[in-house]
């Protein structure tokens, strides 16, 4: 058999899309060369947004086997693991704690194989030519590697290579088998139920579209740009994904979208960017011109809900953070990240830091799931 080589790419489009493709999970539409290339070819990544692209690829003679999609980062910006506090240990003793390397997907705090590997190639021999090349690669480059939202059997077989596991938590919600909305209502406690209903009754005051493929048309991308500049002024944050991103979503992409728009008196006033994949969705982006109650859990939850019930899809991820989610029917679930430090010393202090935080991500899990909305029964 033809021995595996790994090497670096600074582009996605030095791969073939079909190749790159054929590597990826049924689930997960961020590891898609489309979404990929989107994010280069706009300018969300690369230049100053201090996300480089710096893809491992395996190759098999002339056949992509495997993939890693790398990042070199001069920032802790846009990742949703949070390591302030590291990066601060280093500058308190004046060393550099940036570059470093970053396995995720730039922007998106949504769990998925970031090893990836063709199906019908050895995990192992693959997965471990990719990390040998990593490795030599950061000791030359990095300060440290970072794996963000990995599954949990990845979590485990980085473990196994001297990598420091690390626990935090989202809210995700899960499609058991329900028939209806209404089906999905009956399993949650009267006054978590009742709190939903009066919730819903925003629907009533505007018109709402849920929009995928050939019916997104380019005045619902201008629209959801817009909303999406006004979530990110209203937080004072910054706005990564250029226009451009979205038209090339648009292009590209949008058989994988789908776009929940209200409208009022014929004008759109606010919308809610999901991502579809397999049995999975996941929501991105939100955004509203006026103000209107309650709009924001229509949109970003009870729409997707409904669409998710009737679509068959089985797990929905609704971005990080919000306990707030709790009560409409989203549970804490684990994700995980893997980490390595190039400073032994560090690395000591940091195992010692995130033990205790995992500690505390599985207390606070435990005490969450007391606030269950649905009935003892279930």
């Amino acid at each position: 058999m033809v021995k595996v080589k790994a090497r670096v790419i600074d582009s996605i489009t030095l791969a073939q899309k079909n190749e790159w493709n054929a590597l990826v999970e049924a689930s997960n539409p961020f590891t898609r060369y489309e979404f990929l290339q989107a994010l280069e070819t706009s300018g969300s990544v690369g230049g100053k947004s201090g996300w480089i692209p710096h893809y491992i690829i395996a190759k098999r003679g002339s056949k992509l086997v495997g993939a890693i999609p790398l990042y070199l980062k001069f920032n802790s910006l846009g990742e949703y693991i949070f390591d302030w506090q590291w990066a601060g240990l280093y500058e308190q003793l004046n060393m550099n704690y940036f570059p470093k390397f970053v396995i995720a997907i730039p922007f998106t705090p949504a769990t998925g194989k970031r090893i990836l590997v063709h199906n019908d190639e050895p995990f192992e021999e693959i997965a471990q030519a990719m990390l040998d090349l990593l490795m030599r690669e950061a000791k030359r480059k990095a300060s440290s590697i970072h794996w963000l939202f990995i599954t949990a059997a990845e979590s485990d077989f980085l473990e196994k290579h001297d990598y420091i596991p690390r626990l935090t938590y989202q809210y995700h919600w899960q499609n058991n088998h329900y028939e209806s909305f209404s089906h999905f209502l009956q399993q949650l406690k009267a006054k978590k139920r009742n709190q939903i209903k009066r919730e819903r009754r925003v629907a009533n005051h505007v018109e709402i579209e849920a929009l995928s493929g050939k019916d997104l048309l380019p005045i619902h991308w201008d629209h959801m740009y817009i909303f999406y500049l006004s979530t990110i002024g209203k937080k004072w944050a910054y706005p990564y994904l250029t226009r451009a991103f979205f038209e090339d979503i648009a292009t590209n992409f949008r058989d994988n979208v789908v776009l929940f728009m209200a409208k009022k008196e014929e004008e759109y006033v606010a919308g809610a960017l999901n991502f579809r994949a397999g049995e999975h969705m996941y929501g991105r982006y939100w955004g509203c011109t006026e103000k209107f109650y309650d709009l924001h859990f229509e949109l970003c939850y009870y729409q997707s809900i409904e669409y998710c019930i009737n679509n068959n899809i089985r797990l929905y991820e609704a971005g990080a953070q919000g306990q707030h989610k709790i009560p409409r029917g989203f549970l804490p679930n684990y994700t995980h990240s893997a980490h390595w430090i190039k400073e032994p010393a560090f690395s000591q202090v940091i195992e010692t830091i995130v033990s205790e935080g995992n500690r505390h991500a599985q207390d606070d899990i435990d005490e969450l799931n007391q606030l269950s909305p649905f009935r003892c029964e279930n």
